[in-house]
């Protein structure tokens, strides 16, 4: 990058982002660019800092990633709960009638959908699993590889906020979201 934000460019006219396409994914990256990365000083010349940087990248890729202590359990009892199995705390909406009990099943189902209407609506984030336990609810997605991790997460935890406010009230659980998996740059089908 150049301090103005932009992205640096080759006296030869490309971007160093599309010489790291070329390193990181060769079919992804803009036609010709192959054949002129070959002759071209400039390209040869950024070549091996990237593909040493992008071989840091594969080797991260590669390294097990232990999933959090209890995860498996949260989102094992959010199955379950789904087929009565639970007998968790019904969420209270105050009315002008009296008060509305919702039970946790119907939270985890109606948190399910806000989070898989977001991710259509988004396209580069796929709902794993949306699990319920004493701390809230725990939302567990897979990102496109290039998407900003943090933001999306945050947008995401909004939409269910909002989402579930509008339905639940002040009876919004505690949300987190779980980034479990990173893809490649293609579209979650």
């Amino acid at each position: 990058m150049t301090m103005d934000g932009g992205e640096r460019v080759l006296p030869c006219g490309h971007q160093v982002g599309e010489l790291l396409e070329l390193v990181s994914d060769p079919a992804a990256a803009p036609g010709g660019l192959a054949a002129h990365a070959r002759t071209c000083p400039h390209c040869q010349a950024e070549l091996p800092e990237l593909r040493a940087r992008w071989e840091l990248v594969r080797q991260a890729a590669q390294a097990p990633v232990l999933t959090p202590p209890g995860l498996v359990d949260r989102v094992l009892a959010s199955v379950r709960g789904l087929r009565g199995q639970i007998a968790a705390e019904p969420v209270e909406v105050d009315q002008e009638r009296g008060k509305l009990r919702i039970s946790q099943r119907t939270v985890l189902i109606l948190a399910r959908r806000l989070a898989g209407d977001f991710a259509s609506a988004h396209g580069s984030v796929h709902v794993r699993a949306v699990a319920g336990d004493e701390e809230g609810l725990q939302v567990l997605v897979a990102v496109r590889f290039g998407v900003p991790v943090g933001e999306l997460a945050d947008q995401l935890r909004t939409h269910l906020r909002q989402g579930l406010a509008r339905e639940l009230g002040e009876g919004v659980p505690p949300i987190s979201v779980h980034v479990v998996d990173v893809h490649p740059t293609t579209p979650f089908e």
